[in-house]
């Protein structure tokens, strides 16, 4: 055994199953959570649940460079092992008094705790970033995309209808305490067989041929983290504009996302009146063509710029949001139809973050992985409470026009719309590899002794 312990290698075979049990805990029982919370407090519940998401997002955004810094020390297993841990907290309250009415209240405490692990993206893709061949972009794409496809896509297939029917057959507090049964033997399974892929030995504070330095020491400042966006520390002076240009396109995507994530099954509930497991359904078909969009990018990934992938997925959000906004009563179809479109742009995220992990060393991937991935955790912060906010004001009013109450969507289309404006400046990997003092070939330098 201690044998094989020794002789395991860093690979997707490894971290796939890690971060699909970690999305099928989080996927299933979401809308049974809201609709919990529904039966508590009424209309007010969609205000209640996208406010915790919002005050989530606070301390995920503050919490994920720092987290992502942690990782390029201690490892990215460690880190992910206790992101599994807390993010399965909200199950516990719910396992253990299922007949006590406060239980989802604590529940959602329990959920807003979770963000002080950060962003669930962060370590899982520092992995994958540490896996590729030192200045492979594409191979980094590749395997992030691959990763997404069978950890992050299938759940949301297969995670609404199996925990439905675990819930329907087994009771609430059984099945409950099935996901943080799971949760528990995830983490176990992390620390104890996944093996780590970091492997730098690089010194904290060295510099580097360029100029700048190497990570920094450990602080309790979460915005220390953020010194790759701006001029200073970082490898080159061109490393932070490029930087920011691609945080910027991921937040102005992610918050017009925001509208799928937090608002879409309370939205086919309120407005057509759909089951909470029927709502579900629309969860399970993003992940359906979802997976087939990373699982296409995952084969060709290598072969296609980061920039035509990032296309594809923001062409695909704006229609889905375009969809969305014209969805009226009578035609809930077409929720469907949005959500098929909308999944494609899943795929951007994937490349952006393999774009920004060239620009900066391997021993740097955690760090520039947390600044990326914070950027959805700010959407966090504003996307839920304004969209929820503008669905129930909208939802209250018994004549409001259609428009009024499909506002959120309105707002999704001039996001996407700002996000492809500042696509349209960034430059071809090689560009902005050469811009930062790096190479095609070459993603590590060596700090200076």
């Amino acid at each position: 055994m201690a044998g094989f312990l020794q002789r395991r290698q860093p690979g997707l075979v490894w971290l796939v199953p890690a971060v699909f049990v970690q999305w099928l805990c989080s996927q299933g029982p979401s809308a049974f959570l809201q609709q919990d919370l529904k039966d508590r407090h009424g209309a007010s519940a969609i205000q209640l649940y996208t406010w915790t998401m919002g005050l989530r997002g606070i301390l995920s955004f503050c919490a994920t460079p720092g987290i992502g810094a942690l990782t390029d020390r201690w490892g990215r297993k460690p880190i992910l092992g206790m992101h599994v841990l807390l993010a399965t907290l909200q199950a516990w309250p719910l396992a253990i008094m299922p007949d006590v009415g406060w239980s989802c209240d604590l529940a959602l405490a329990c959920m807003l705790l979770s963000g002080c692990m950060g962003s669930p993206f962060c370590c899982s893709f520092a992995y994958c970033s540490d896996l590729a061949p030192p200045g492979e972009a594409n191979t980094v794409q590749a395997l992030i995309a691959r990763m997404l496809a069978w950890s992050f896509s299938i759940p949301f297939v297969v995670a609404p209808t199996c925990f439905r029917y675990v819930y329907q057959y087994l009771g609430k507090s059984t099945a409950w305490a099935v996901i943080a049964g799971m949760g528990v033997a995830n983490c176990l399974y992390i620390w104890g067989l996944m093996p780590e892929s970091r492997k730098s030995t690089e010194h904290l504070g060295a510099k580097t041929p360029t100029g700048g330095t190497g990570p920094p020491a450990l602080s309790l400042n979460p915005f220390r983290y953020f010194r790759l966006l701006t001029s200073r520390s970082t490898e080159s002076p061109e490393t932070a504009p490029l930087l920011r240009l691609v945080a910027s396109i991921i937040f102005f995507l992610y918050l017009a996302k925001m509208t799928l994530i937090t608002i879409i099954v309370m939205f086919a509930e309120e407005r057509f009146g759909w089951e909470a497991g029927d709502a579900a359904l629309l969860m399970s078909m993003y992940g359906f063509f979802q997976f087939f969009a990373m699982a296409v990018v995952g084969m060709v990934g290598k072969a296609v710029d980061e920039r035509k992938i990032a296309w594809v997925g923001l062409i695909s959000a704006l229609v889905g949001m375009i969809v969305f906004f014209f969805t009226l009563p009578g035609n809930g179809w077409m929720l469907f139809l949005g959500m098929a479109i909308a999944s494609f742009s899943m795929i951007s995220l994937g490349a952006l973050s393999s774009y920004s992990s060239c620009l900066v060393r391997s021993s740097m991937h955690g760090e520039v992985q947390g600044i990326m991935t914070s950027m959805v955790c700010l959407t966090e912060i504003i996307g839920p409470p304004t969209f929820g906010s503008l669905m129930t004001h909208g939802l209250k009013q018994p004549d409001a026009p259609w428009w009024t109450i499909n506002a959120p969507f309105a707002l999704g289309i001039l996001s996407v719309t700002v996000a492809m404006g500042l696509m349209s400046r960034l430059p071809h990997i090689s560009e902005a590899m050469r811009l930062c003092g790096r190479t095609l070939d070459q993603s590590m330098l060596d700090p200076v002794q």
